[in-house]
């Protein structure tokens, strides 16, 4: 996508396997579907730094994104009947290299497949970049069991404090979220299904890995649904504040014997 471009309602997009490159605006309307077919290979969108999707659907018309084998969105299109169903891991993600690419009511099913066919690789991945994700769903997702694995939406090396997630919903995802710890995080997003509340995540937590950086601005952990799992050390800046919600709980990931994790806090800063 080398020009500006834009994706229409009126079509079902099947991104076949390969990675398409966004070089230039993709505005996908509300209501469009996009589906992506399974490989062993790299299947997804790659927004390079000269790239940026917007992608704002409504409450009404959401944009999805999804597996070719998913009848119930879109149709059958792969033409195959009841042969086929979709499954965590179908397709790869979409990875984001520039900022204010933008998801507003965006549903993500089936995704996160790596290059060998695996889990291991996010749905939506911010690449040392920031953006918006606003009352989308990720279900079905893969994503990665170890400490220090890929979350679904993984933002681990997004410093940026313009990172926004809310109003979202994550469920049946391996780990749903796994972030930098400079990205605030308010109290606005559900980890389960909204219509069963019994259907969580695999590893049901927000992940937070260490920086060598320091914040610049405030931090606010609000999430009072699952814990921040700290998988590293955070170090805040002279003068800065982690402002924690009451109910707000932190897990300390146990780490290899070579690695450790705390919270440090030095003169001249706040813990709230």
């Amino acid at each position: 996508v080398n020009t500006p471009t834009t994706w229409n309602a009126c079509n079902i997009y099947i991104i076949s396997p390969i990675q398409i490159s966004v070089n230039s605006i993709l505005t996908i309307e509300p209501g469009t579907i996009i589906k992506f077919k399974e490989s062993v290979g790299d299947n997804s969108i790659l927004v390079s730094n000269a790239g940026r999707i917007i992608a704002e659907g409504t409450a009404d018309k959401p944009i999805v994104f999804t597996s070719y084998k998913d009848d119930a969105r879109g149709g059958d299109s792969n033409g195959d009947g009841t042969a086929t169903s979709p499954k965590r891991s179908d397709w790869g993600g979409i990875i984001v290299n520039s900022n204010t690419c933008t998801f507003k009511y965006c549903k993500f099913y089936f995704g996160g497949e790596g290059p060998a066919g695996g889990t291991n690789q996010p749905t939506l991945e911010f690449s040392y970049n920031y953006g918006i994700i606003d009352h989308c769903t990720f279900a079905h997702c893969g994503g990665e069991t170890t400490y220090n694995g890929y979350g679904v939406v993984d933002a681990r090396y997004s410093e940026s404090p313009n990172m926004q997630i809310t109003n979202s919903t994550f469920y049946d995802c391996i780990k749903p979220l796994f972030l930098n710890p400079h990205i605030s995080v308010d109290n606005s997003n559900t980890f389960h299904n909204p219509s069963n509340v019994t259907e969580k995540n695999q590893l049901n937590g927000i992940f937070l890995t260490n920086t060598p950086n320091e914040p610049t601005t405030d931090v606010s952990w609000l999430e009072t649904e699952v814990p921040f799992v700290l998988t590293g050390s955070f170090y805040l800046e002279d003068g800065k504040k982690l402002i924690l919600a009451p109910g707000v709980l932190i897990k300390m990931a146990l780490l290899p014997a070579t690695g450790y994790n705390k919270i440090s806090i030095k003169e001249g800063q706040s813990f709230i």
